[in-house]
């Protein structure tokens, strides 16, 4: 966790020693986060050793991987959605174009990338990448999570320095320094090292995606040197945000990074060597044995699989197989499973969709109750980061005109979907039990059952004067076609309504 009190250059003696100490860092936080992605592909270790010519019993259940998709289609199981004017009827012009931003930023799809990747490393980043072409929108980067290291204030770790960025292309090394300038003002400098390190060269492109990636990641944990680092580019960020955007997975309670959840792999070992063991077992005991007293071998006749001819009377024959049932070792396996989803607060349901027809929606929500408040935690970080994302990319399209209102007045609001499903038809009767009981408006109504008020309301009294006007039409036109009737119509009911009057 490199802290500085100010920003030092590549070429200054502190900036060295503060380039040993982020080695250090990155080549800790490359061991954690390859481990964990080898977890998450499956590439888990065996539990039991494999002889030559023997049969492989080793299975793997690969925990890591549900409980991290589980966690990320629970945080977004849709796209979020950006909202600047709650009171407009129709979407805005910046919600639209925030829309068409992060649709072309890769949609869930981006979203699901992010999420799992913070669940693998604890701390992710982003990046609002200025348009290239004029005309053309941000973009929105999700960097590796071992790219980056943040360099935070020593008195205040809540803030940040400066971020330094490292990556490869060909045989030569790069590094930007994303470093803060004043209160709404960064710089962005480029060097280039082209020190070679062994591993890389002519060879590399022979490697596959996945070597790469793993060398990419070594070389990136490994010190360069500050004296070979030479400045190609210098640039500005005037911004009322950071360039870089760091979004912390779960607080960590003593590290401004966040906190991965791959963290019970022994958990997870032990399951993977349960389940082997129960296939061995199976696999040694599926064929039965039988086994023959009173006889000579010769005097055994096996020719069909299915039958034996004995010549000796005396001679019994006993099959052996398995009487136990493995229900031990299954209910060990059981609650290794529960164990592992009750540390990740992530829920499996058991049983099937009739079992939950008559379940009421806060049922739903006790039995989800821990992923619920888990899920909660990882919104308020994602939400934050999002909200900073969409802020600085409409910054950049008022300045390249590419939308006509000005940010800096918007607020901003993201939209979460509802991870799990709501019995609507219960939510309308409370409603009207409350609206009936004279405790409840329509507008708070309406709320509940997700429906914009203002945009309700518009629409309800849009109907009314439509059907008001069908009405007074109606009447206008019974009139025109039969006058006299309608007169005669009128003083009756006027003398019936006397009558009553009287009575």
């Amino acid at each position: 966790m490199p802290s500085a009190v100010k920003y030092y250059p590549p070429s200054t003696p502190e900036r060295q020693r503060l380039m040993v100490a982020a080695s250090q860092e990155r080549a800790q936080r490359v061991m954690d986060y390859e481990r964990a992605l080898q977890y998450y592909y499956g590439n888990h270790p065996l539990p039991i050793t494999v002889e030559d010519n023997m049969p492989d019993d080793n299975v793997v259940i690969n925990m890591v991987r549900m409980v991290g998709d589980r966690t990320a289609q629970f945080l977004f199981p849709e796209p979020p959605k950006f909202e600047t004017d709650i009171d407009s009827l129709e979407d805005t012009e910046e919600e639209i174009w925030l829309r068409e931003l992060f649709e072309k930023s890769g949609g869930l799809a981006f979203f699901n990338r992010w999420a799992v990747r913070g669940y693998l490393s604890g701390h992710t980043f982003l990046r609002v990448m200025p348009p290239k072409f004029p005309g053309d929108q941000p973009f929105l980067t999700l960097y590796d999570p071992t790219q980056v290291v943040p360099y935070w204030d020593a008195e205040n770790p809540s803030i940040v320095l400066w971020y330094e960025l490292r990556y490869a292309v060909g045989e030569d090394f790069y590094m930007i320094d994303f470093y803060r300038k004043g209160l709404n003002s960064w710089g962005i400098d480029k060097y280039i090292n082209r020190n070679r390190v062994d591993g890389a060269g002519g060879t590399f492109y022979e490697r596959t995606v996945q070597q790469q990636s793993m060398l990419f990641r070594a070389l990136w944990s490994t010190d360069l040197g500050a004296a070979g680092w030479e400045l190609v580019q210098l640039g500005n960020w005037e911004s009322n945000y950071p360039p870089i955007i760091d979004v912390p997975h779960l607080p960590d309670p003593d590290k401004p990074y966040g906190m991965s959840e791959v963290a019970n792999l022994r958990l997870q070992d032990t399951i993977n060597r349960i389940f082997s063991l129960m296939n061995m077992i199976v696999r040694k005991h599926s064929t039965p044995v039988d086994v023959i007293t009173g006889a000579d071998v010769d005097d055994v006749d096996n020719s069909t699989e299915d039958l034996f001819a004995i010549a000796s009377p005396g001679a019994k024959v006993t099959r052996l197989e398995l009487k136990g049932d493995l229900a031990a070792v299954d209910q060990a396996l059981e609650r290794a499973i529960i164990m592992y989803l009750a540390l990740a607060r992530v829920v499996l349901l058991r049983g099937e969709v009739a079992d939950l027809q008559r379940v009421t929606n806060a049922s739903v929500k006790t039995l989800f109750l821990d992923a619920l408040a888990k899920n909660t935690l990882l919104w308020s970080s994602y939400s934050a980061a999002l909200k900073i994302a969409a802020a600085t990319a409409l910054e950049i399209g008022y300045a390249n005109r590419l939308i006509t209102n000005n940010p800096v007045n918007l607020d901003i609001q993201v939209v979460r979907a509802e991870p799990l499903p709501t019995d609507m038809l219960e939510v309308a009767q409370i409603n009207a039990m409350g609206i009936t009981g004279g405790y409840m408006s329509r507008q708070d109504a309406a709320t509940r059952l997700g429906l914009n008020w203002a945009r309700t309301s518009s629409a309800i009294k849009a109907e009314h004067d439509v059907m008001m006007e069908r009405q007074v039409a109606d009447a206008a036109m019974m009139q025109t076609v039969s006058p006299n009737q309608s007169n005669s119509e009128q003083k009756e009911r006027s003398n019936e309504q006397n009558v009553d009057n009287e009575n």
